[in-house]
């Protein structure tokens, strides 16, 4: 990452934030969320691969391409769950969590390699690591609009919240750092990190976060301090995300997660905040309360 300069990767960043809200509009506009969900599928592949080539070097096309394929797939049948849960009682997820398990267990006792078992572990521990906390990025797309409030819903403006939230965080933090930077954050695990960056970070994203409040229909639905705690709780999230694959770099000794994205440093480093930003957004959204702006009547935001 380090080839290219800062302004040349706030160039691409910008571009592609556009393109992640020009889809939120096109999905808006049809009254769908495919866009969103092959988006996430996307993602959620790029970063397995990235991952699987980061644990074990060299390792078989094939089992890494089932654990890329298998999180990809899930995405779908998340998809599914959502949109047809009443069609159909069959966890889907869970039975396919359970076959590429299974299957992994399978290969293991066919070879008796000594070293199919840690892979196996590796295998699991990518979906959960990366696919699981990204479908929660589907439920949150998919909090139905209140027809109280003219058919409005918090959905989409959640999922821009996330993403700006975490993506200033980071910024913040970078230029704080830089500015102000004296204490070690995480020394061991990321040297550069430092706890004023972690404040610039978290100024940066209570900031952020107020504005995409005050600025979408999340005002509609939460009050200006449930926008705070929500703000602020993400911001958290967002850096204990980034500290988290930092850990998973340093393991394997490795500054990049991958070339897939070479401006962002790969496609796992582009994800890493939202990988606990995203579940710690939908788990807050559900236990704060939402209200009426009109009446002022606390209620929760149904979902679908």
């Amino acid at each position: 990452m380090g080839w290219l300069s800062l302004q040349t990767r706030i160039r691409i960043g910008t571009l592609l934030f556009a393109g992640v809200l020009a889809l939120l509009g096109l999905d808006h506009a049809a009254g769908s969320d495919a866009g969103f969900t092959l988006l996430v599928g996307l993602l959620v592949a790029g970063g397995l691969y990235e991952f699987y080539a980061m644990m074990v070097p060299g390792w078989g096309r094939l089992p890494s391409s089932v654990g890329v394929a298998g999180g990809a797939l899930l995405v779908g049948l998340n998809w599914l769950e959502i949109h047809w849960a009443g069609a159909t009682n069959v966890p889907w997820t869970g039975l396919l969590l359970f076959l590429l398990v299974f299957g992994a267990f399978a290969q293991h006792m066919a070879t008796s390699e000594p070293s199919t078992l840690p892979r196996l572990f590796i295998l699991v521990f990518g979906l959960i690591y990366i696919w699981l906390p990204m479908s929660f990025a589907l439920r949150l797309r998919d909090f139905q609009p209140r027809p109280d409030l003219g058919g409005v819903g918090p959905g989409e403006a959640l999922c821009f919240f996330v993403l700006l939230v975490c993506k200033m965080t980071d910024a913040g933090a970078y230029f704080a750092g830089k500015a102000f930077g004296r204490e070690k954050l995480a020394p061991v695990i990321s040297p550069g990190k430092t706890v004023e960056g972690a404040f610039g970070g978290l100024a940066a994203g209570l900031v952020f976060g107020l504005g995409t409040w005050a600025c979408t229909s999340l005002w509609l639905y939460y009050s200006w301090w449930a926008a705070v705690v929500l703000s602020l709780v993400v911001s958290v999230a967002g850096q204990l995300g980034d500290l988290s694959e930092s850990l998973v770099k340093r393991y394997a000794r490795t500054k990049d997660s991958g070339a897939l994205l070479p401006a962002f440093g790969g496609v796992l480093d582009l994800l890493d905040s939202f990988l606990v930003g995203v579940p710690a957004t939908y788990l807050c959204v559900l236990a704060l309360p939402a209200h009426d702006p009109t009446g002022g009547a606390w209620h929760a935001v149904p979902l679908r």
